[in-house]
């Protein structure tokens, strides 16, 4: 499956009109123009994170913890299940699941996105 296969269906439900998910796409493959992948990186990366465990290192953090992810069945690039983890790993740590996106919410939706930083970190000052 190709990077525009994996996210279609995300770009199409995230937004409601086609005026404006070609403008998304537009200004997302113009960013990807500019800075482009490099797909021998990102498996290095990939791989480097499956090598890892982090159990540890999650075991550790004390700050107010902060898990976002989108829809499963519209995240075709991270597992939302092994992003949940980090809910377990990590004590109090709390998790905000999007709607209507999956890897891009933060782009996708980015008023939406940061309202939940906002809510968070508010109630982690509380």
């Amino acid at each position: 499956m190709t990077a525009i296969e994996r996210l279609r269906s995300e770009i199409y439900t995230s937004h409601d009109d086609w005026k404006g998910r070609a403008r998304f796409t537009m200004g997302y493959f113009a960013g990807a123009a500019a800075a482009p992948a490099i797909p021998g990186l990102m498996a290095q990366r990939v791989h480097l994170q499956q090598r890892t465990d982090l159990r540890g290192d999650c075991a550790r953090i004390l700050a107010p913890t902060l898990v976002i992810t989108g829809e499963p069945e519209l995240d075709r690039v991270v597992p939302v299940a092994s992003t949940r983890e980090y809910v377990t790993l990590i004590r109090g740590a709390r998790y905000e699941m999007m709607p209507r996106t999956g890897h891009l919410g933060s782009i996708t939706q980015p008023e939406r996105f940061a309202q939940i930083i906002t809510e968070f970190v508010h109630a982690a000052h509380s």
